[in-house]
């Protein structure tokens, strides 16, 4: 097949409506967009990119889009491209929330299955299509959430064709909308030299385009941008539209100094390189022999073309078929042909054919294009015209015979080059029209002496038999469009050949030295195309290597020679930078691949076999999407569990036959994927079977025999309860069971009719296990799996296994490399016969030779005739003998009926029905077919089969658990980051094992987020107050459950650490979420990320996106565990403006610790470092009311400073501790600067003083103060208190005296150059003077009276760090622990540099009055050089116009004030670009802030103070959901088939605060969860903190609750806290009365309850329960009724059914139902409500009483204050008092007087059953009873509470 003129891309993303029951805007959304807007629907395109690379014209093209989704709800987006059909895709991506899907290209076979899927839905599947003349359109559709952003990156390569001299690249552009980012990039490497380039854009105007389109190139190299901005594309200023609608070309050639051009180029050998591109495909090369590719390109050069032999060489002889009825194409026809007998030069020789039903010549014999012969040719054009059939085969041989009489007739055309050409519209319909014989005839009239050109006209032709044709002729067909440019096609065809210049042209090489080669002998070589050769070079030690070309050019032979020396090749091709390493082999495999798919169009059988196994080899060594591949989209499937699909379509489908066949099912997709040629049926591909085989009713077993175009059927006669084995496959252990059931009632005498009633389908390879019957779908009933109803709609995923439940009418069975099934519900009357079951096999053609059963036997191709048809007993009925098997067989012609597509009136199928249950059919006798027991329920029987039940272990598994995925991915907007871990892993093993999940985060970060999701449920993460944990946590401890989540690890980070139990072959997905501020340390910001798998990971990835509005001016990023070399592959960073990104991807061989080591050597650090810009020394962001305020000036000069260092000597500082301290002293002390001063002062029992006062330093003091530390020695106690009141007199007497100068400063950080600092450095106080900590922070706090900072430095673990702590914190300092490591000295130093530089002091950050709230801390002793001030509020005023800040400082000269002002327009367009995180950065960075600085203050506090700081911390940390040390976050997860709870705190630095638990993480059984947010009162869900906001008291939240709850006879309690005591009492009620437990009109939420009571209505005393209970919420149209026997619950209209059997969770926005399988269920909406439902079963026989349900409260914190019901009332606070206690009738329990709500009650003390923790026995809780059905304590009377109905 031809290539097209060039590379046509369309490119358009745009927004499609989305499917039901996926987000879709709110009703009323607006639809429209502002003018100038980029955003369609809410969805942006970001950027847009084309990137094409072409090297030595194989070109490499990669596009990327980008999509932001900035709307509030769910998205669908397009990514739709069309490329051109002679290309295959290599690779394709989508990254969407996190989450990145990649193509996995396999042969077409493997994908068939998504094909079945995708058919039996209904839906297509398929990817790419035909579209158009040249292009085939590749698109796919995904979903992308709120506020998220997708990424598309599709990768194709082919190699450019040359046609009229040059090379095109065509890309259509058409995205529908502005984008923020579009760019076309060309980039061009061509060895000849680049001789011309050009690039146009159709939808430009002239001088608009040389404005944007910028095209260079020189020698090798060229280069063409088109890179438009937003407002550029706009099609007016004022326009939304863009003007991106059309063609941009790229056209360009090369030198053609020479007659051709050789490249050499070295390839990895065969035992180096192992398998290229992807492991799983093999690398194609010949045996025995290690190859290099070679590429060669032979160019005759244009100006040959006046050479004597050239010229007139051209014979040309047209072949016409004509269309009838269709005037526009004759007119189309008759124009083309005009135009090219004008175009016919003198010398050339011609002649027309046509043909319809007749076959008419113009001349009969070739005549030479004279002027009077080119007229008379023009005349007879004009007038023809034909009717009739098509006789093709006649107008071939009579043009083939014309030519070939012309060659001995004409000796003057001997020597030019013939060309025969037919254009024809249909199939032949007259004379000759098989196929296979035109063919033939054709073939066996040219003998090879010429070539034959086919143009198929229309839609209506054949075109894969006119290739065919073409192909076995030497020439090529091409399809000619029905449109109004078809006479510019025809001439645009002819002008490509009309200029032969060598015939019989030949590329020869040297003997032995090359294999592999692609076609090397040519019929033709025309004017302006090119010849392209590839092959493989034997001997890779050549030095150099020729190749000779031969051919003829009017009579006359024609040599060349073309020489290539490697070194020089390999020195010209290390300029390239453009392409891959080997493309060189990319471009043989093309070629390769190429010419087998054409070559195979021509061949029939096994040598088409063959060509077909070799290009589908090949296809997959180089991961090329042919017409033998598909690329499958891993880990990305639709609702339905289909995965996308990207398949090639055949060129015989165009769009128009594709539109054709419908929407439902396009037949590109169709025919690629499955189904052979109609013309040329494939021995390759397996055809999808228009029947299929089942077995229904009676049963009847019906076979389809395709082949035959015929069926046949039998049945089976046995007993009900017999199991027959349908399907085994001993090679993956599948099978299929199925047992007989009778009708309900049968007649004496009577033949009983069987049905199948009960199926079982199993894979022991994978657990899977699936009971069918007609009342119910059982998943895995051996484990006590989840059970469905008929009434489900429903779909479940289990490793490889795909189950869809359509209601009241089938189920299908996709299983993964195996097969498809389809169970059909028939439902009957019930008065005789019974509900039934039929069975049909969909699809089995992956199942192995060796599957056996009463079906499955009939899997393998097996052969019959019928013979001697006769009239049989039954006259209606013919009889007939029939050969199967060696067996002759008397059957009988006969219907049945095949149920699989319409399972309530089925189709009738015609049969021969084999008699006697199958007899000499089936493979022995039917009794063989028993199966001894259900293999659903025993897989013992399998395994003792020898089934295999574990596939082989993967790489990167260890202990049975293979990670396969961990990705870090890190946002960060204005210095706030938002960083996520996800790691996903899957237990390979036979057995349940423990996953653990481990991530180290830094100490500053605070937990947001982590969730937990195992096989498709997810256990969510719940930061609660960490007082409610308290209980737990006592208790966890007393049983030894201590395991913690979160602890400190090494100097900067915390270790978070999970495990959990993972079932043999379920998945694990753990996902941990953390946000930091980052603090600029040294002119830079650091993100620093611990990295350590533990094992090798098939996707690793670290990224991180940075978005800055000042700009980003320097991004670096290194790895500690990593060499430059590795690293710099696997690592890509790039900053542009705001916007940053840094991406580490490491395959799994640059994991590896060695070359063949299975352990990684991803273990380490991993560092991201970046800076701003700093064109202003501020900068101020203000986002939703919120502002952040950056301040970080530059170039001022440094401000002297008076530092005294005290220094711990005791002797707790001997040894290392002592050594480093020096070295870090004397490295201080060489930075110094002279105008600094300074002393040392040394405590360890006394106090020693380097010098009386402080000290200049001066080069000759610094001398002395080296000579003083060099000489300090450690022993002795610790008289800390007096070390530090020395240091600290000294400063204050110099500034009294005036030693210093005036404009000198204090330091507040550990050891700074600054004036008025004192430094403490030391172990903890040992008693020597004053060593109670109090009393020493009293003394320091009183002298330094805030005069200048105080900095600790804490030297190893043996210390108070949190007295050193307070103590720097109430003086303006702060605390650094420096750990006892080898780098002690160097974290010393490195503390001294961070404050060697003050540059202001005394700084205040002000605002205008009265227009800020809330604002952090604005004030500062010092302002470093390297560091940054950030401060963070909340606007009074949204609306601002503009915003001013000033800062104030003194410098190090004169006091300096720095205004910012911020106009709110410009900010909020600046910001629009981020795009990064979420749109409340700034608030949650402002909260981060807060939180941070009240906790330190907290430190220092004191009483109420304290109090009050903690509460506000506490409301901050529970609102923004931070696990912060007055937080934990509660994970409940699965464990031992018991819930427990994962509690994650965060540690301290020093000891524990006596008022917050201990910073430790335990697992308890499940306890009722408090509420996530307190809600105190005053205050609303959802407010600030500090300000009550709200529409009023009707939605203000209530109190926690204690479990409130009724259970028993019903036994309704209330527990009252604050009281420690509880009130109960019942409600006596008739059963079948509905009462009304909870109603709030607010939230919608109701609780009803029906009473049901014993069995035996006659007992004495009676009792009632509740036996049914109704749970409803009217806002999400959401209701659960709850029986003692099952669970329904309603989403709208949609229903699904679950048994006390199942352990399952359903959840969906605001809502979560946990089923715990014979126990409770609890149900929570949102993280205010929770209520558990109780399950009381009792003995089955028991003559009184019956199962029952008991409900409770554990939580309704969110529930409003109008809530009702005989339980909501008491959500409300209300007060009691009892008094009065006296014995009352039963002497064991006291009566008591109760006044409540103004009654005054007679109460008893009694107990009540709590049975949440113990179903069984329930737990003792003590109560005052109120009598006579509560009355005095509820509201109203109890009649009052009765309702009509559940709902």
């Amino acid at each position: 097949m031809d290539g097209t003129m060039g590379l046509r891309v369309l490119l358009c993303v745009y927004v499609a409506p989305l499917l039901a029951l996926q987000a879709v805007p709110a009703q009323g959304s607006p639809t429209g967009r502002p003018k100038g807007s980029e955003t369609v629907n809410g969805v942006i395109i970001r950027s847009l990119k084309v990137n094409c690379k072409v090297t030595s014209r194989f070109a490499h093209y990669v596009i990327t889009s980008q999509v932001v989704n900035s709307a509030n709800e769910a998205k669908e987006v397009a990514f739709d491209v069309e490329i051109p059909n002679t290309a295959f895709i290599s690779d394709f991506a989508i990254t969407a929330d996190g989450h990145t899907f990649v193509g996995d290209i396999k042969d077409k076979v493997t994908a068939w299955k998504q094909y079945r899927k995708a058919a039996i839905s209904g839906e297509n599947a398929g990817l790419v299509r035909a579209s158009g003349r040249t292009m085939e359109q590749f698109a796919i559709h995904i979903t992308v959430g709120p506020r998220s952003k997708a990424t598309f990156q599709l990768t194709y390569e082919e190699v450019l064709k040359r046609k009229l001299m040059q090379y095109d690249i065509v890309i259509k552009v058409k995205p529908r909308q502005l984008v923020h980012h579009f760019e076309i990039d060309v980039d061009i490497f061509e060895p000849q030299g680049i001789s011309k380039l050009d690039a146009q854009a159709s939808f430009l105007p002239k001088e608009l385009a040389t404005q944007l389109v910028k095209k260079s190139f020189s020698g090798k190299k060229g280069h063409v941008l088109f890179h438009p901005t937003v407002g550029q594309q706009q099609s007016c200023p004022t326009c939304s539209t863009s003007l991106l609608n059309g063609d941009f070309k790229v056209t360009y050639d090369v030198n053609r100094d020479t007659l051709c051009e050789l490249l050499l180029l070295h390839a990895r050998p065969e035992s180096e390189a192992g398998q290229p591109a992807r492991q799983e495909a093999p690398h194609l090369a010949p045996p025995g022999c290690s190859v290099h590719p070679l590429l060669i390109i032979h160019h005759v050069p244009p100006h040959c073309g006046s050479l004597k032999w050239v010229s007139g060489a051209d014979r040309r002889h047209y072949s016409w078929g004509r269309v009838p009825a269709l005037t526009v194409l004759s007119l189309q026809t008759k124009e083309a042909l005009l135009k090219i007998l004008e175009d016919i030069r003198p010398g050339d020789y011609f002649d027309l054919v046509l043909f319809g039903s007749e076959v008419q010549s113009w001349r009969g014999s070739l005549v030479q294009a004279s002027a009077a012969n080119l007229q008379a040719a023009q005349d007879f054009v004009r007038h023809f015209n034909l009717a009739g059939s098509t006789n093709l085969n006649g107008g071939l041989l009579q043009g083939i015979e014309i030519l070939n009489k012309a060659q001995g007739s004409l000796p003057e055309v001997s020597n030019h080059a013939p060309i025969l050409i037919m254009l024809t519209d249909g199939e032949p319909t007259e004379g000759v029209t098989d196929r296979s014989q035109i063919l033939k005839n054709v073939r066996n009239a040219i003998g090879g002496k010429f070539p034959l050109y086919n143009l198929g006209f229309g839609r209506d032709v054949d075109f894969n038999f006119l290739e065919v044709m073409s192909m076995e002729n030497n020439g090529r067909a091409e399809r000619i469009y029905e449109d109004h440019d078809a006479a510019q096609q025809l001439q645009g065809f002819y002008d490509q050949v009309a200029t032969p210049l060598l015939v019989d042209v030949e590329l020869q090489y040297p003997q032995n030295a090359v294999s592999a080669l692609t076609q090397h002998r040519h019929k033709q070589y025309y004017e302006g195309s090119e010849i392209v050769v590839a092959g493989r070079i034997a001997d890779r030690k050549l030095s150099s290597f020729k190749a000779d070309i031969q051919a003829r050019g009017q009579g006359r032979e024609f040599k060349t020679t073309c020489l290539v020396d490697e070194g020089e090749m390999t020195k010209l091709l290390q300029e390239r930078g453009h392409m891959l390493e080997n493309h060189v082999e990319r471009l043989w495999a093309y070629l390769t691949i190429q010419e087998l798919l054409a070559k195979r169009m021509k061949l029939e059988g096994k040598e088409k076999a063959n060509l077909s196994a070799k290009a589908l080899q090949m296809s997959l060594a180089y991961q090329f999407v042919t017409p033998l591949t598909s690329m499958t989209i891993r880990g990305m499937e639709d609702q339905d569990g289909l995965k996308p699909i990207i398949d090639k379509p055949p060129e015989g489908m165009g769009s128009a036959e594709g539109e054709a066949v419908g929407n439902s099912l396009p037949l590109a997709f169709v025919l690629s994927a499955l189904q052979p040629s109609p013309t040329h049926p494939s021995s390759d591909v397996q055809q999808l079977p228009s029947r299929v085989t089942g077995v229904d009713t009676d049963p009847h077993f019906i076979i389809h025999v395709p082949q035959k175009e015929d069926s046949l059927c039998f049945n089976i006669n046995e007993e009900p309860g017999v199991v027959l084995s349908l399907v085994q496959d001993p090679d993956t252990g599948f099978s299929v069971n199925g047992q007989l059931i009778g009708n309900r009632a049968g007649s004496p005498g009577q033949h009983e009719i069987t049905y199948f009633g009960r199926l079982g389908i199993a894979n022991p390879a994978t657990g899977f296990q699936l009971e069918v019957t007609p009342q119910n779908i059982t998943l895995n009933p051996g484990s006590g799996g989840p059970m469905f109803s008929w009434r489900d709609q429903a779909l479940l995923r289990q490793d490889e296994v795909v189950v869809t439940i359509n209601r009241k009418r089938n189920l299908v069975v996709s299983v993964e490399d195996g097969g498809t099934f389809e169970v059909v519900l028939h439902q009957v009357w019930k008065e005789s016969h019974q509900d039934f079951l039929g069975f049909y096999v969909l699809d089995s053609h992956q199942m192995s030779t060796r599957t056996h059963g009463l079906l499955g036997q009939f899997f393998h191709p097996f052969d019959y005739k019928v013979s001697d048809l006769h009239p049989g007993s039954d006259p209606t009925k013919t009889d007939a003998t029939m050969v199967v098997k060696n067996h002759q067989l008397t059957v009988t012609r006969g219907l049945q009926k095949d149920y699989s597509k319409d399972p309530r009136h089925g189709a009738e199928v015609t049969c021969w029905f084999v008699h006697n249950n199958g007899a000499g059919l089936i493979d022995g006798v039917h009794t063989d077919y028993i199966w001894p027991c259900l293999i659903l329920a025993l897989l013992s029987c399998l395994a003792a089969s020898g089934f295999p039940r574990s596939p082989s272990r993967p790489l990167g598994v260890v202990d049975g658990i293979e990670v396969y995925s961990t990705k870090i991915s890190c946002k960060v907007t204005s210095r706030f980051a938002h960083n996520v871990v996800t790691t996903r892993a899957v237990n390979r093993a036979d057995t349940a094992k423990e996953v653990s999940f481990d991530v180290e985060l830094p100490k500053t970060a605070f937990i947001t987020n982590f969730t937990l999701t195992i096989d498709g449920v997810t256990y969510p993460g719940n930061v609660k107050e960490k007082e409610v944990a308290k209980k737990q946590y006592e208790k966890a401890v007393s049983q030894g459950k201590t395991a913690g989540l979160v602890k400190a690890s090494g100097r900067k980070l915390e270790k978070f650490t999970v495990s959990v139990n993972v079932a043999a072959g379920s998945k694990v997905s753990f996902e941990l979420t953390y946000e930091e501020l980052l603090k600029r340390h040294k002119g830079k910001y650091e993100m620093y990320l611990k990295v350590q798998p533990k094992q090798l990971i098939k996707h690793f990835e670290i990224e991180a996106d940075i978005f800055e509005p000042q700009g980003i001016s320097m991004l670096d990023a290194e790895a500690s565990f990593i060499t430059n070399d590795l690293l710099g592959s696997a690592l890509t960073k790039s900053f542009s403006g705001k916007k940053g990104h840094v991406s580490f991807k490491p395959s799994l061989d640059q994991q590896r610790s060695c070359p063949t080591c299975t352990d990684s050597l991803l273990k380490g650090d991993f560092t991201i470092t970046y800076d701003v810009n700093r064109e202003s020394p501020a900068n101020v962001q203000i986002v939703n009311g919120y502002f952040v305020h950056f301040f970080a000036p530059q170039g001022l000069p440094v401000v002297s400073k008076n530092v005294v260092f005290v220094i711990d000597v005791s002797g707790s500082m001997h040894g290392q501790k002592i050594k480093q301290t020096k070295d870090a002293l004397l490295k201080i002390l060489e930075d110094m600067k002279e105008d600094d001063y300074l002393n040392f002062i040394l405590f360890s029992g006394d106090v020693t003083t380097w010098k009386g006062n402080l000290v200049q330093a001066t080069p000759e003091s610094i001398q002395q103060a080296r000579e003083f530390v060099m000489n300090m020695n450690a022993g002795g106690m610790t008289n800390i208190n007096d070390g530090l009141l020395r240091g600290i007199s000294m400063l204050n007497t110099a500034r009294e005296v005036n030693a210093v100068p005036e404009r000198s400063t204090s330091i507040t950080e550990l050891v700074q150059t600054v004036a008025g600092a004192v430094a403490g450095l030391g172990t903890p106080p040992s008693p020597s003077g004053e060593s109670r900590p109090k009393k020493i922070q009293e003394n320091v706090r009183n002298a330094i009276r805030g005069k200048f900072p105080l900095y600790n430095l804490g030297f190893g673990n043996n210390l108070n760090y949190n007295f050193l702590e307070s103590m720097a914190l109430e003086n303006h300092g702060l605390a650094r622990r420096i750990y006892e490591d080898s780098d002690a000295n160097l974290q010393l130093q490195g503390f001294y540099e961070e404050v060697a530089n003050p540059l202001l002091t005394g700084v205040e950050v002000e605002y205008p009055e009265n227009t800020i709230l809330d604002l952090t801390q604005n004030t500062y002793q010092h302002f470093y050089d390297g560091s940054e001030i950030v401060v963070a509020g909340r606007l009074v005023d949204k609306d601002l116009n503009s915003f001013k800040a000033d800062v104030k400082g003194h410098g190090a000269v004169n006091d300096l004030t720095f205004t910012e002002e911020v106009d709110m327009k410009e900010m909020e367009k600046a910001l629009r670009e981020r795009e990064y995180i979420f749109g409340n950065y700034i608030e949650r960075l402002w909260a981060y802030l807060t939180i941070e600085q009240l906790l330190e203050k907290r430190k220092n506090a004191h009483g109420e103070e304290k109090k009050n700081l903690t509460a506000q911390a506490l409301d901050l940390s529970l609102k923004y959901h931070f696990v912060t040390p007055l937080t934990s976050m509660v994970v409940t997860k699965p464990e031992d088939s018991e819930e427990q709870t994962a509690i994650a705190d965060k540690p301290g630095e020093g000891p524990t605060d006596a008022e917050v638990i201990p910073s430790m993480a335990y697992l308890t059984r499940y306890q009722p969860q408090p509420p996530q947010t307190p809600c105190h009162h005053g205050e609303f869900p959802g407010s600030s903190w500090g300000k009550a906001q709200g529409p009023g008291p009707s939605t203000s939240c209530l109190p926690r609750s204690q479990p409130h709850r009724v259970d028993g006879d019903p036994h309704f309690l209330i527990q009252i806290p604050e009281k420690g005591d509880a009130i109960c009492f019942n409600i006596d009620g008739d059963p079948g009365t509905v009462l009304r437990l909870i109603q709030d009109p607010v939230t919608g939420l109701t609780v009803n309850g029906q009473v049901i009571g014993d069995k035996s209505p006659d007992s004495k005393t009676r009792k009632t329960y509740f036996g049914k209970l109704g749970i409803a919420n009217a806002q999400m149209d959401f209701r659960i009724e709850v029986r003692p026997d099952k669970i329904t619950l309603w989403n709208g209209a949609a229903q699904s059914t679950f048994s006390w059997l199942d352990t399952v969770t359903v959840a969906q926005d605001g809502l979560s139902v946990r089923i715990n399988r014979k126990k409770n269920m609890v149900v929570s909406f949102g993280d205010g409500v929770t209520f558990v439902v109780v399950l009381h079963q009792v003995w089955k026989k028991h003559p009184i009483h019956q199962d029952f349900l008991g409900f409770y409260v554990v939580d309704s914190h969110r529930m409003s204050a109008q809530t009702h019901g005989l339980l909501g009332q008491f959500f409300h606070p209300f007060e009691f008092k009892v008094s009065d206690v006296h014995p009352g009738s039963d002497p064991t329990k006291p009566d008591a007087t109760m006044v409540v709500k103004n009654h005054r009650l007679t109460v008893t003390r009694g107990s009540q059953k709590d049975y949440r923790k113990d179903v069984s026995s329930g737990t003792k809780v003590a109560c005052w009873f109120v009598h006579n059905n509560g009355q005095g304590l509820i509201d109203g009377v109890p009649s009052d509470y009765i309702v009509p109905d559940l709902f």
